[in-house]
Formats: structure tokens, C-alpha cells, sequence
């Protein structure tokens, strides 16, 4: 242990450090000692101590005290562990997780192969998933040769999002060493899915229009404008939202639905338009309304035959949106205005259309 201590400037100064494993306790300094008025590193080794410490339980306790009654202080730069090099240093390989992708009910389990030419077993072998350290454990615990690579592990569930991790050890006689950073999994989660089968359209809130399932779809007939039915939470932020429409050619109907994602209000809002009657070549037309003031953000002009159903996918991350149909990238634009917001169904000016495998997903 090494420690960097100074007394800046008080008469009488004593320390005293103590080391604790949980069974017994340890005075490193010998009692109390002066304290030096520049800065000096103590080195006290620890596998002198007797009986042998217990190093990965150990918590240390540094006392202050003066010789005459008085006010002091004790000043300490840093605290460290250093081992004293001899022999080849360990090497970390093979080192991934079993799945690159999945939910927050899948199980991720860790793995590394823990090498060393001395034979010399790890202190630990570490994990350090998102900056927090976890201890992994051996595979095969009666395994105690160390110079043909040993597998240790690690199995835990994650929250959303994309991870980060690397792994770290050391034998004790060389310093500690660490793998190369890696990302992932990428953990995503079911917000919202809903193929409307069981005959309901529980969660959806119609604004306007007429909107009820028939076999196992969910149908919307609009009025003389727009026409919403809106579901999720107003907090979601970047998602990926998809669904099945087919818009129809109903007598009267202006041919002219859509999907809303980023919901806040009736005037700030996104939208992709889905249109079969399209002349301008903007049969897919992303939208943005900021205080009702609506802007094009993008366009493309892909077939949107009437009564037939495509599959849609809008993903939204950060500023970045991009707009799928059947798959097949139709554009990608950068906006900022909206960043979190609901979903939605929309159908305008009399357009009947169904909407169908809706799922929100991160």
C-alpha cells in the first residue's frame, strides 16, 4: 500500500494508519508516527503482515492526533495498491458476451479465459460493465492450471440501452491488467404492441372520427379533417415505432392516413403521411407541427396502392429520424423540435383505413 501524506505545517502532528480484514486488525504505521512536512510516500508491504491479511476484504482507518491540545490537519494526495513486478504478467482473451442483442428479461452471461506463464492464479477477475465493477467467477473451480487459459464468468440481466464493457485482473506480482473496451448488448424493450386480435383497442384514445377493430384490424374513419387515435406515454423519447397500414379506396375518402409518433399536443406533433393519391410525388411525407405550424421534413414517393398493407417503421433517435417501408429505406432526416412524445393513428377527410401489429420498441 502506498500513501501519500503531508503535514502542512502543524506543530505536534501524529498519524496512526490501521488495516482491518474483517478478523483482525492491522497497525501499518507501527503507532503513531510524525507526519512529514513535505509530501512522502509510505510504502508498507502487505504480505509482510502476520498473520497473512486477507486483501480483498480489507478496509483502512487513518487516525489523526497531536501531542498538545491543538487544531490540525493531515493532508493525503492519494491511496493506492501496487504490486512488486516479477515474472510475465496475465493475459485476458476470448473475452464477449453470448448474446449482442435482447430484452430486459434476458439473461447476459460474460465470459473471459484468464491466462498466466507463471501458473500464478488471479487475485480477481473483474468485470467492469458500464463503469461498475463485478467479481466474475471460475467455470470449472477444481481447474487450478493456469498456463493453458481458464474460463471465469459472469451471467446478469440489463436495463435498455447500449452497454459498454471490459475486463481487468492482475496475479499479484505484475500490475494489473485490462482488455480493450467492447460495446454492447444492446438491450431493447416492448413498449407498446398491439395486433388488436383479442377485438379491443384497449390503451387508444380517438380524438375524432370513428374508430373501432374489425376482424382483428383497427379501423379508422375520419371526418371532414384529421382524425387521431392516440396511445403510449407523452415521456417516451427514442424509439422505433411499427405497424401494418392499408389505406382504402373508399367512396369519398380523400385516401390520406398516417402514423403519429412524438405526440405532445393537438399542435406539436410528427407525422408520417401515408397517401395513394398522391400526384406531387409525396406519397410518404414526413411532417413536423410546432405550435400548429407544419413543415415537410422529407418525402418519398414509394407505392402506396389502395387497400393493401404495407409495413411501416419510423425510428427515432435523438434528432436522427429515419422512415421505413417494407423494409426498405425511403429517407432520414435530422429535426430536433420534438424529443419525446405519444403515438398514434391518424386518417384524414373522410379516409377509412386500417392499422394493424403496432409495436413501440427500444
Amino acid at each position: 500500500m502506498n500513501f501519500a501524506v503531508k503535514n502542512p505545517g502543524y506543530s505536534n502532528l501524529r498519524m496512526k494508519i490501521e488495516l482491518s480484514d474483517g478478523t483482525r486488525t492491522y497497525n501499518l504505521t507501527g503507532g503513531w508516527a510524525a507526519v512529514p512536512t513535505s509530501w512522502t510516500d509510505l510504502q508498507i508491504n502487505l504480505d509482510a503482515l502476520s498473520p497473512a491479511v486477507n486483501k480483498k476484504k480489507t478496509t483502512i482507518a487513518i487516525w489523526l492526533n497531536q501531542a498538545a491540545v491543538g487544531y490540525g490537519e493531515l493532508l493525503v494526495d492519494e491511496i493506492k495498491a501496487t504490486n512488486v513486478a516479477s515474472g510475465s504478467a496475465p493475459t485476458l482473451t476470448a473475452g464477449g458476451v453470448d448474446h449482442a442483442t435482447g430484452d430486459a428479461d434476458t439473461n447476459y452471461t460474460f465470459s473471459v479465459s484468464y491466462t498466466d506463464a507463471d501458473n500464478e492464479k488471479p487475485f480477481a477477475i473483474e468485470l467492469v460493465l458500464d463503469g461498475v465493477v463485478h467479481a466474475m467467477t471460475a467455470s470449472d473451480a477444481g481447474d487450478t492450471t493456469y498456463t493453458d487459459g481458464k474460463a471465469y464468468a459472469y451471467t446478469t440481466k440489463l436495463p435498455l440501452g447500449v452497454h459498454s464493457y471490459y475486463f481487468h485482473t492482475t496475479d499479484t506480482t505484475r500490475d494489473a491488467v485490462s482488455s480493450v473496451l467492447q460495446t454492447g448488448p444492446a438491450v431493447s424493450g416492448t413498449l407498446l404492441a398491439d395486433d388488436f386480435e383479442d377485438g379491443n383497442a384497449d390503451g387508444w384514445t380517438p380524438t375524432s372520427g370513428t374508430w373501432t377493430v374489425l376482424s382483428g384490424k383497427y379501423a379508422g374513419q375520419a371526418g371532414s379533417g384529421n382524425s387521431f387515435s392516440m396511445a403510449g406515454d407523452a415521456a417516451w423519447t427514442d424509439y422505433t415505432l411499427q405497424a401494418a397500414v392499408s389505406v382504402t379506396n373508399n367512396s369519398g375518402g380523400n385516401k390520406d392516413a398516417g402514423l403519429l409518433f412524438r405526440y405532445a399536443d393537438s399542435n406539436n406533433y410528427c407525422v408520417l403521411y401515408l397517401k395513394n393519391n398522391d400526384r406531387t410525388g409525396r406519397k410518404l411525407e414526413l411532417v413536423k407541427s410546432i405550435g400548429g405550424v407544419k413543415t415537410t421534413l422529407g418525402y418519398a414517393n414509394p407505392s402506396v396502392a389502395a387497400d393493401t398493407f404495407y409495413a411501416y417503421k419510423i425510428v427515432a433517435s435523438g434528432a436522427n429520424i429515419s422512415v421505413y417501408q417494407n423494409g426498405v429505406l425511403q429517407f432520414a432526416v435530422t429535426d430536433s423540435s420534438l424529443a419525446s412524445g405519444r403515438i398514434g393513428a391518424r386518417v384524414y377527410a373522410n379516409t377509412k383505413a386500417f392499422f394493424d401489429n403496432v409495436s413501440v420498441t427500444r
